[in-house]
């Protein structure tokens, strides 16, 4: 059975909409403000329940629902069970017209909860939020390229839209292989931004055109002053180059224009720096797609580098985007399947799965029955379908079953295993597709679908033959991971030829540069009995897909004496790392590290670094300090990692200059030594302390540019501490919403992969988001959540907890439990030396006891905390309580919260 709280859907599903609003889904009219559905123009009687179950669907149309939230926003308190749920999902399937077998319009995905996937129009534009467009719906059956709805692509779009909303952003690089859906996703982003009023602009770089000046613009400009021969005889580089960007600031009428600069790398030189000196100077947003081409400052290459343009990476769609792009495109339900086939041969692009649709279609192979899309044989491309094309020579053929067997190679490495002229041959033909480094691209035949094919028409024992001539090829050449993962990918009687401890050094190498696919490749064809080191490249596999109870199932049965000191060392990090976030055996890793530490190095040197991160998390800031000597001699990863903790000992103690100089050198080591797979999780860490140091100070703003320059973007992701600090700067800056879309997501993997650590504080800081939104639906079972989490938290994350507790109690009015809550506790950071987590909980005792007694009692431990602490907010929060203490006026203080930018702290000040 289910219990949850109560939430009036009518008024507060989903946060795309203000108002009422009529959407329309196939022959079904769907009023919010009136409560009403129809089919067919006919009023369908409908239980107001079921009418919600579809509103939320339709609402959250852009993801899957999880049955919980479906259960949580429907039901409340009331103890329903699944049975209840299905039941009324039959209903809402009944109303609109669908039902279980077709699920044209409500999808279940197994395991996961429900998505609606009909194409949905708006009918009335007006009430409708930016942020909720649709796509436009299909022109037919298998539409082209444009007209193929948005699906997916949902943190992305969020992270541009928050890029767009910072003024210290000038635009973002949408990056990703060719037919990831970049342009769609630009052209998606562009249409909100330009309901803002903000003039539009689109830049297109083309072939050929890039040598001649202005081209890209040229049809923004006025045709006076701008002729051809003007250009080539009157006016020199620099003149041109102002009227250009003279006439482009008349163009947007002193407003910030909004620019899709389309294929970057095409665009001419003088396009791009009349464009980049815009950026610079706030004039306008870029949408830029393409790898931004190298070249002179000021162009988006360089721009991207400064931080000025963001990036944002886009991966492919998951297998459930893919459904839910199909069932919108083919205007109906695709059996599993053929899903699953179509997604793997597609590669999760768009692109290429709207090829591989249509070929399949005309090719037969794709077909309808019993209302059911489906493949009768395998699918086929635009390539694949005709293969081999006529004319092509028996070498062409030979070097594209060569390739199909290689996957996409290194140029260099190719070039040794087919013949030249015949690989020149299948590019003309457009059967090639080349990407990443100019210097040595990575080659490989175009589609997927198209290797298949040749694979098929080479017949097994052909193949068969190509891998052994290939096997013998690949290892008389480099021995590089690539070439072995190739090898043992092709079987057991190929793999057999490369000795044990050849698989596991390469295994480490293609983990230590962040090719997982090859490293997961030669670690499993490793015999752990000999080799087990192999497990531990296992366990940090497994930690990529968040199966941390896997990894620590290898770690534990890895005989770290048996193996290489680098992956010893690695093992028992983790290991004990482990059990400190994930188990809470805090003493134990602790003391764990320390008899660690006395190993020879560099294991002990890595381990006593790993220890004194793990004090740092705790708070045991006077520890930090007193052990950080002996260590800051340390190189390499372990230097990054002293420095980082020290910092956070430094910033704890309110000591902010001193930590944000020791974090900077962090940085700049931790983005140039520290290996690929581990950076993401130093810099989150390191980035989180930097942000820290800039709202001591006060810088609000600044931390807020930050947080958005380095939020990870899609499903890759593995940071968690950045987002969570960055949805407290929103609520701080009093952008709840935005908070909420920071933090949910983080949440919900939380909870999904079972992290114990950070489960707590993030449903707290997502519940804190849902009241300042105005609804406190949340709030009360998150305090009881959080206050049942406290007592097994610690350090920072305990003191982040407390306050965030005490202010969830003030707005349920439980202002009585504050200082018996927080008072204690700031006690404990006293005594470690956390002057700023003391502070802030002894703040919010102050202030979130609406009690002026409480105020008084709190004050002088309260200015003895903040004594030391640099920065401008401090005297201004000791102003507050001493004000709240005396019972005098706060309106000065709350204007001057303002002027930082602070507007909840502002908000409290006035409400105090």
């Amino acid at each position: 059975m289910h219990r949850t709280h109560a939430k009036r859907v009518g008024t507060d599903v989903g946060d795309d909409h203000t108002g009422g609003v009529r959407l329309r889904f196939g022959d079904c009219e769907l009023d919010t403000d009136r409560a009403e559905l129809r089919r067919g123009g006919e009023l369908v009687d409908v239980q107001p329940l079921v009418l919600s179950v579809i509103e939320l669907l339709v609402r959250h149309r852009d993801r899957v629902v999880p049955k919980e939230e479906l259960l949580d926003e429907l039901w409340g308190d009331r103890f329903v069970g699944e049975s209840t749920l299905t039941t009324r999902i039959k209903f809402a399937r009944r109303a609109v017209g669908d039902d279980g077998d077709t699920q044209a319009v409500i999808r279940t995905v197994h395991g996961r909860g429900y998505r609606f996937v009909a194409e949905v129009t708006v009918v009335d534009e007006s009430s409708v939020d930016a942020s909720a467009a649709v796509s436009p719906a299909p022109a037919s059956v298998v539409p082209d390229a444009d007209a193929w709805p948005f699906t997916g692509r949902r943190e992305e779009l969020a992270a541009v839209l928050r890029a767009a909303e910072s003024a210290t952003v000038g635009g973002v690089v949408i990056e990703g292989p060719g037919g990831i859906g970049a342009t769609r996703l630009a052209e998606e982003c562009l249409t909100r931004l330009a309901r803002s009023g903000a003039p539009v602009w689109r830049v297109r770089g083309l072939p050929g055109r890039s040598a001649i000046p202005t081209s890209a613009i040229a049809d923004l400009l006025p045709a006076e002053g701008f002729g051809t021969e003007q250009v080539a005889e009157d006016l020199a580089r620099a003149e041109l180059f102002a009227r250009a960007r003279t006439a482009l600031d008349r163009l947007r009428d002193g407003r910030r224009a909004i620019v899709l600069v389309d294929d970057a790398p095409l665009v001419d030189p003088l396009s791009a720096a009349v464009l980049g000196s815009l950026i610079t100077a706030g004039s306008i947003f870029a949408l830029v797609t393409g790898r931004p081409a190298g070249g002179a400052d000021g162009d988006f290459d360089s721009l991207a580098r400064s931080g000025v343009l963001h990036v944002v990476e886009l991966g492919p769609l998951d297998e459930v985007d893919v459904d839910v792009l199909l069932y919108r495109s083919l205007r109906g339900p695709i059996d599993d399947e053929t899903v699953a086939t179509l997604a793997r041969v597609s590669r999760g692009r768009p692109a290429d799965l709207r090829d591989i649709v249509e070929a399949s279609r005309r090719a037969g192979t794709l077909t309808r029955v019993e209302g059911v899309w489906q493949l009768e044989g395998r699918p086929v491309s635009s390539c694949s379908d005709v293969w081999p094309p006529d004319g092509l020579s028996v070498d062409a053929r030979n070097a594209a079953a060569r390739m199909a067997l290689l996957g996409s190679t290194p140029l260099s490495i190719l070039s040794r295993l087919v013949d030249e002229e015949a690989l020149h041959e299948l590019d003309d033909g457009g059967l090639v597709s080349i990407d990443g480094d100019a210097t040595d691209p990575d080659v490989g035949l175009a589609e997927s679908v198209l290797a298949e094919a040749v694979l098929e028409a080479t017949g097994a024992l052909r193949q068969r033959a190509l891998r052994n001539e290939l096997t013998t090829a690949l290892l008389d050449g480099p021995v590089i991971p690539w070439a072995l993962a190739r090898i043992v990918g092709w079987g057991p009687e190929h793999g057999a030829r490369i000795d044990q401890s050849t698989l596991l050094e390469n295994s480490v190498l293609a983990l230590v540069a962040g090719d997982f696919g090859d490293a997961e490749l030669l670690a499993a064809a490793v015999d752990l009995e000999r080799e087990p080191g192999a497990a531990v490249v296992l366990a940090e596999l497994a930690l990529r897909r968040n199966q941390w109870q896997r990894a620590e199932r290898l770690l534990d049965e890895v005989d770290v004496d048996r193996i290489d000191p680098l992956l010893a060392s690695l093992a028992l990090r983790r290991r004990w790392t482990m059990a400190f976030t994930y188990r809470g055996r805090h003493t134990e890793a602790l003391d764990a590290l320390t008899d660690g530490a006395a190993r020879e190095e560099p294991i002990g040197r890595a381990l006593a670094a790993r220890r004194l991160g793990l004090l740092a998390t705790s708070g045991r800031y006077l520890e930090v300090e007193a052990e950080a000597p002996a260590l800051l001699g340390a190189d390499g990863v372990s230097r990054v990692e002293v420095l980082g903790s020290v910092a956070v000992a430094r910033l704890g103690r309110g000591l902010i200059a001193e930590a944000e100089a020791l974090i900077d050198e962090a940085l700049g080591l931790a983005r140039t030594i520290v290996p690929a797979p581990w950076r993401p999780e130093s810099l989150d860490a390191l980035l989180t302390t930097k942000v820290g140091t800039m709202l001591q100070r006060g810088q609000l703003s600044d931390a807020a540019a930050l947080v958005c320059t380095h939020l990870p973007t899609g499903r890759r992701s593995r940071l968690g501490l950045l987002p969570a600090v960055g949805a407290e700067i929103e609520l701080e800056a009093g952008r709840p919403r935005v908070a909420r879309e920071l933090i949910r997501a983080i949440v919900a993997s939380s909870q999904r992969d079972a992290f114990p650590h950070f489960v707590g504080l993030g449903e707290v800081i997502l519940a804190r988001a849902e009241a300042a939104r105005g609804s406190s639906t949340a709030a009360a079972a998150a305090v009881e959540r959080g206050l049942a989490t406290l007592p097994s938290t610690i350090g920072v994350a305990r003191w982040r907890l407390a306050t965030s507790l005490a202010e969830l109690l003030d707005q349920l009015g439980r202002h009585h439990e504050v200082v018996a809550l927080l008072e204690p506790i700031a006690a404990e950071a006293h005594a470690e030396g956390a002057r700023v987590a003391e502070g802030d909980l002894l703040f919010a005792a102050a202030t979130f006891a609406r009690d002026r007694d409480a105020a008084a009692a709190l004050l002088d431990r309260f200015a003895a905390a903040v004594e030391p602490i640099e920065g401008s907010l401090w005297p201004l929060r000791l102003r507050h309580v001493e004000a709240l203490a005396a019972g005098r006026d706060v309106g000065g203080i709350a204007d001057a919260y303002e002027e930082l930018g602070y507007r909840r702290y502002a908000g409290i000040a006035r409400a105090g």
